[in-house]
């Protein structure tokens, strides 16, 4: 490409070197570094800026899975959605300053930040640090008479796990991966490879 001369190209359209029926022309957008897209060939955009900002976040796990964020000029929206990592939350009390939510499922370990969907995007979030929520792993079985050559399939029991078998991994003391069949929120199975005699 050249900045010069009779013909220029700039990048594509998705659409406009076609013949199509829109009546404006189609065009390319990106809101905060989040490309949006025009769902029929005839739409505009309004970019209007959120006054609300979420500065801060705490989980009580021993309270059912409460989940509080902490902000400025917070909304009160019906169909707002929470998300602590992978999990939603849909049933939401509300003040300008905070908002307290109860997960609809169990929090999923991992390192996690709130954000909150809003029929408008998400909301603005300045949180600098996330909420480590742990591996919750009780039990092995069988933890004995395991062949170190491989092929037992282990059931380790717990809470948090999540679903997700391709985030999931099990690992013996000496590297060796135990792999992954199932993953549910309080049990993992794994086919176990060949380790050393004393691995843990």
């Amino acid at each position: 490409m050249q900045n010069y001369g009779e013909s220029l190209w700039f990048p594509v359209i998705p659409m406009e070197m076609l013949s199509t029926d829109a009546q404006t022309p189609q065009i390319l957008i990106n809101i905060d570094g989040t490309p949006a897209m025009c769902l029929d060939l005839n739409c505009d955009f309004t970019y209007t800026e959120s006054d609300a900002l979420i500065t801060s976040q705490s989980l009580d796990e021993y309270f059912v899975d409460e989940v509080i964020i902490y902000g400025t000029n917070l909304p009160d929206h019906d169909d707002d959605v929470m998300w602590f990592g992978p999990t939603r939350c849909t049933e939401m009390e509300y003040t300008a300053e905070a908002i307290t939510c109860i997960l609809d499922d169990t929090r999923i370990t991992g390192e996690w930040v709130a954000d909150i969907l809003t029929v408008y995007g998400l909301l603005p979030n300045e949180i600098s640090e996330s909420i480590t929520v742990p591996v919750y792993a009780t039990s092995i079985s069988p933890s004995t008479d395991v062949n170190f050559l491989g092929g037992d399939v282990l059931t380790i029991t717990g809470d948090s796990f999540g679903y997700d078998t391709d985030v999931v991994s099990v690992t013996f003391s000496d590297s060796t991966i135990c792999t992954v069949l199932t993953v549910s929120m309080t049990e993992i199975t794994c086919r176990s490879a060949r380790f050393t005699s004393d691995a843990t």
